[in-house]
């Protein structure tokens, strides 16, 4: 049924919506489609950030770098390309960069989401002093805040840090 509603607003004028339809092929295991739609938004409509972003979604390795650079290039307030490619540096345990990478978003735009991710960068280095600050800047904003996938409270992971710093 989404899909319908998704199809129907493109046809009112909503570019946008073809995203929706695009999501709702790829949650059908149609990645290739999807891509394929997001692609033909890229080239058909002027450039933007979220296009690029968006069709990061539906590709890997280089293919997905090169979106998410120009995603960021078009629009550098996008919290997900600066998260994503901090998640891949990890991968590649390069620790300091990936913290670096995910500071460069909270210079645009402080989020817990982002602090959270800083965290549990610190946390895996072992530096846990900066580890609880990122955890009490985040209190601040959202002092009932869930961690780990909404799994472990905030101030759980406060008193864990200050054993350990």
């Amino acid at each position: 049924m989404p899909k319908k509603w998704f199809e129907e607003a493109v046809e009112a004028g909503h570019v946008y919506s073809l995203v929706g339809v695009a999501r709702t092929k790829y949650e059908r295991g149609h990645k290739y489609e999807a891509y394929k739609m997001m692609n033909s938004l890229v080239s058909d409509y002027s450039p933007a950030g979220w296009m690029y972003q968006e069709r990061s979604l539906y590709c890997s390795g280089k293919e997905k770098m090169m979106d998410l650079d120009t995603a960021t290039e078009l629009d550098p307030t996008l919290p997900y390309p600066y998260k994503c490619r901090a998640v891949l540096m990890m991968e590649e345990s390069n620790v300091d960069a990936g913290i670096q990478e995910i500071n460069r978003i909270i210079g645009y735009r402080v989020s817990p989401d982002c602090l959270e991710l800083c965290a549990w960068f610190s946390i895996s280095k072992g530096d846990y002093e900066c580890a609880l600050i990122d955890v009490q800047a985040i209190l601040t904003f959202e002092p009932n805040y869930m961690m780990f996938h909404g799994k472990l409270h905030g101030d759980h992971l406060v008193e864990f840090l200050r054993h350990h710093v």
